[in-house]
């Protein structure tokens, strides 16, 4: 695209040159080399303003300036480029530059991501509080990302395949269980209720994810499920539960988030808590020096802040004001949850009756100085 200069001294007129070119070779010479002899010249605007009233507007109004674009086509990248770097040296051309193709927003085709009706038929808070599919115009993620956790739906179970949704962003080769071996499968049938929870937040993270309009084939897959948040992370897998024995995070959870460190994780995700070892007086306490290796090595730790809103007694990790641990340290980045309705405490997630293990969303300290809010009530997401 090029715009001429109106004091140009060869008088020349966007739809002069215009007509000019119609037929390249009838063009004149001094002209078909000053242009560097394009293929065709057209007018960027369809739709003119009269010659009279255009001559009332002021040289520098945009009007006008994009009355004056006209765009010339070369038969191939080398030709354009070097007609740009003889144009940009012309003192009668005002701006110059290749024409560049713009991107439709980018949306998902899966078949959970479009609004239903009600918010457990759809995920409801990919666009509204999260707005990802803005920020899906501009980056679509590629980090390695540590999910501690029960483990996933990885295969090791007869009959049941590695979970569709996780099949491209979970790497074997990044597996870790702290009872040992490489065994990674949440095992429904022996690890009691809380079996699915880990297949359930890897696909939050990073469900395989496909971009309409664009043809199916990797890193594109065919539409299944729902939408992940970031499309091209790689999921590093640790089991962190022992099959009969639960979450020991005194010593499973160090272990493994050093193995996260060490391995290269660029963020680690605990959708876990439990009760505050007290950093501040307990220093050296394994868990606190955990966090603190994974900051020194820039390693991001994202954790729950808790689903005890109106907890009383219980397990004693909270009673809705307090936030759990690790959310509470400063080391990590807290995640409360919000809900699609509005209730007392407006989105945030709230249970007027609350039961086991269903609370609502944790508050207190710690979340004005590292705390984030995302959907964490009614998430659809992979099931095993």
């Amino acid at each position: 695209m090029l715009n001429y200069n109106k004091g140009d001294i060869l008088s020349l007129k966007a739809e002069d040159l215009e007509q000019e070119f119609k037929n390249p070779q009838s063009a004149s010479a001094d002209h078909s080399q000053r242009f560097s002899r394009p293929s065709r010249v057209s007018l960027l605007l369809t739709h003119r303003l009269p010659d009279e009233y255009r001559a009332t507007l002021p040289d520098d109004d945009p009007e006008e300036l994009l009355h004056r674009y006209v765009v010339l086509e070369y038969p191939d990248t080398a030709s354009t480029m070097a007609a740009k770097a003889l144009l940009k040296n012309d003192l009668g051309v005002l701006f110059v530059q290749e024409s560049t193709f713009s991107e439709f927003s980018v949306a998902p085709s899966d078949p959970l991501y479009p609004v239903a009706t009600t918010a457990p038929n759809y995920q409801w808070g990919i666009n509204n509080p999260l707005n990802l599919q803005a920020a899906w115009n501009t980056v679509r993620g590629t980090a390695y990302i540590a999910h501690l956790d029960n483990g996933i739906q990885s295969g090791r179970v007869a009959g049941i395949p590695v979970h569709e949704d996780l099949a491209q962003s979970w790497r074997s080769q990044f597996t870790f269980n702290v009872a040992g071996g490489a065994d990674v499968d949440e095992h429904p049938d022996l690890t009691g209720g809380g079996a699915g929870h880990g297949t359930h937040t890897a696909g939050t993270i990073a469900a395989a994810t496909t971009r309409s309009g664009v043809a199916s084939g990797y890193p594109n897959p065919s539409p299944t499920g729902g939408a992940g948040v970031c499309w091209y992370c790689t999921l590093m897998v640790a089991k962190i539960s022992r099959i009969g024995a639960g979450l020991d995070s005194t010593i499973d959870l160090p272990n493994a988030i050093n193995w996260a460190v060490k391995s290269g994780a660029q963020a680690i995700n605990l959708s876990l808590g439990g009760g505050d070892p007290n950093c501040a007086l307990n220093p050296n306490h394994p868990f606190c020096l955990a966090l603190i290796h994974a900051s020194t090595r820039e390693v991001i730790v994202v954790a729950a802040a808790g689903n005890s809103d109106k907890r009383v007694g219980g397990s004693g990790f909270g009673l809705g004001t307090t936030l759990d641990f690790p959310a509470i340290s400063p080391y990590t980045i807290a995640v409360g949850a919000t809900q699609a309705h509005s209730g007392t405490r407006g989105n945030l997630w709230t249970e007027e009756v609350p039961k086991q293990e269903f609370q609502g969303s944790s508050t207190g300290p710690g979340m004005e100085t590292h705390g984030i809010l995302a959907p964490g009530r009614d998430v659809l997401s992979s099931m095993y």
